[in-house]
């Protein structure tokens, strides 16, 4: 899964980075079959994953 393979901290330069990540979903044509509505619709959901927490992912709900 995508979410966790952010999970895991890696190494620069002697220093421990961890990164989070936050992913919004929208279905074609389920949510919409226009691309602009689309990409604005996994936006939102992607707004909704970062207020929630850094590692999740959210599917648009209308």
């Amino acid at each position: 899964m995508i979410i966790q393979a952010f999970n895991i901290p890696f190494f620069f330069k002697g220093h421990e980075i961890e990164i989070g990540v936050g992913i919004g979903i929208a279905i074609y044509p389920d949510h919409s079959t226009k691309k602009k509505q689309l990409v604005n619709m996994a936006d939102k959901a992607l707004y909704l994953a970062k207020e929630s927490n850094n590692n999740i992912y959210k599917m648009y709900e209308a």
